[in-house]
């Protein structure tokens, strides 16, 4: 930098020594501030992500599930008459929102926003997926017979069918603009979906009717 100035003050003078010094030191306190900006604007966009994420991760619908996992289903009556079957019934439905609280949880901690709405979609249906297989290997895990567990998940296959439907209308809407939104209304969608989950529970063990009698569930027999 000395020579190039010694060059321009031969050939042009000091002023325009000085405006090659001021200008070069202004480039560099630029390319400084421009890195300071840029890190102020990551910490900045991390800061709202964090609280965006923290917002999805308080979001309603996990203190209803958890409203109906631990004060309503231990209360749900199905038939007084036969107490295993509604032993199972409930356990079936406290299988299913633990695996449902679990796949969602997973949703709502990944940053999202940096995936297209398609991606979005798919990575949404990919998870939601899981929570059939999820909710089968516990169930089975837990003793329940195979015969009602498939028949539950035949019934699950419909309203799950629906809410991947659902998950690709958000995807391709103009109304929602980012994928937080997105998600927020899904969960809004799962609220709804938490009534139908008791729905299609009491609906297996009622078509199963005498098929399950004489099975054994906890060590005791079902009626």
């Amino acid at each position: 930098m000395f020579n190039e100035a010694v060059k321009i003050l031969g050939e042009y003078g000091w002023a325009a020594v000085f405006l090659f010094i001021f200008g070069g030191l202004l480039i560099r306190f630029v390319s400084v501030q421009a890195n300071v900006w840029k890190r102020r604007g990551q910490d900045r966009m991390e800061r709202l992500e964090m609280r965006r994420q923290s917002e999805l991760s308080n979001h309603q619908f996990f203190a209803n599930l958890d409203f109906r996992l631990y004060n309503e289903i231990p209360t749900l009556v199905l038939n007084h008459h036969q107490p295993i079957r509604q032993k199972l019934f409930r356990k079936l439905l406290e299988v299913t929102l633990l695996s449902l609280k679990e796949i969602v949880d997973d949703i709502v901690a990944v940053d999202m926003e940096r995936m297209s709405p398609n991606q979005w979609a798919s990575f949404v249906n990919v998870e939601l997926q899981k929570v059939d297989r999820n909710l089968e290997a516990k169930a089975l895990k837990d003793g329940m017979p195979s015969i009602l567990v498939s028949k539950y998940i035949v019934w699950k296959t419909r309203s799950a069918e629906l809410l991947t439907n659902y998950v690709n209308d958000l995807a391709i809407s103009e109304v929602y603009s980012t994928n937080l939104a997105r998600t927020n209304t899904l969960l809004y969608l799962l609220n709804l979906k938490l009534i139908t989950i008791i729905g299609d529970a009491e609906r297996s063990l009622m078509e199963l009717n005498g098929e399950i009698s004489g099975m054994t569930y906890e060590g005791e027999e079902i009626e």
